[in-house]
């Protein structure tokens, strides 16, 4: 996605009232970013003295950068930042989302951005003109899905099953990062049975898991079902908080 500007990394100072103490596996990020590059912008903003800029989200993938830096390791030190406060930061970013046709993965980098910026999920979706079940479903997968399963996923010549996209983007590590081991496999299988979709025959289903699958269906308007369009959003609240995205349920 366009809407960054390159800015040499000793000009990028951290948050001085950084909330977060605490900054794990710092030295696997950067071994992602070396193979993979920096999938999601930095955001930041002017500060004093001038040409210098503040680091509001994305601390640990700058520590992980500087780490990389340090060891001799960092392809460039021009690193591309949503700079706010800059004129036109949401309109570049709004009309390229709507512009470009993009993995739903990549949309959810534009929208962790703006999210970053300050805007809800919901004002995101305003602007851009879709539902907030899109906006939180990719920004799921950005945050969630292992940068390995992208570049797999990139190759293929079709598109790959929101559903599937989002059992990928669940395989998270205790700290809430991508399982890429999991998730690596689980995408083999994947592709091994591309026409079986849920659980594998006479696996044992939860009651939680029926529910949600029904409500998913719904959402989706599969099987010829109809859905009133005022019941949609409680719909996708339900969702949301069956797959675990939420921890309740607030239309």
């Amino acid at each position: 996605m366009n809407g960054h500007t390159f800015i040499p990394l000793d000009r990028l100072k951290p948050r001085a009232n950084q909330v977060r103490r605490e900054f794990h596996r710092i030295a696997e990020l950067a071994r992602q970013i070396e193979i993979h590059k920096l999938l999601q912008n930095l955001v930041v903003r002017p500060t004093t003295p001038a040409g210098y800029f503040e680091i509001v989200a994305g601390e640990r993938r700058y520590r992980a950068l500087k780490l990389l830096q340090q060891e001799g390791r960092l392809a460039s030190t021009d690193i591309p930042c949503a700079v706010l406060g800059t004129d036109g930061f949401l309109e570049n970013i709004v009309e390229n989302v709507g512009r470009e046709d993009v993995p739903l993965w990549d949309l959810g980098r534009a929208y962790v951005t703006l999210s970053d910026s300050g805007l809800t999920q919901v004002e995101i979706a305003d602007k851009i003109g879709r539902t907030q079940g899109h906006v939180s479903t990719a920004i799921i997968l950005a945050k969630n899905l292992a940068p390995a399963v992208i570049e797999r996923l990139a190759k293929l010549p079709n598109a790959f099953p929101v559903q599937r996209l989002l059992r990928l983007a669940r395989l998270v590590d205790d700290h809430g990062d991508p399982d890429e081991k999991s998730q690596q496999k689980l995408f083999k299988q994947m592709l091994e049975s591309p026409g079986r979709r849920g659980p594998k025959p006479g696996a044992l289903v939860s009651q939680k898991q029926t529910v949600w699958m029904r409500f998913e269906s719904l959402k989706q308007g599969k099987q010829n079902r109809y859905v009133d369009p005022v019941y949609k959003p409680v719909i996708e609240a339900v969702v949301r908080y069956l797959s675990g995205e939420t921890k309740g349920i607030n239309v």
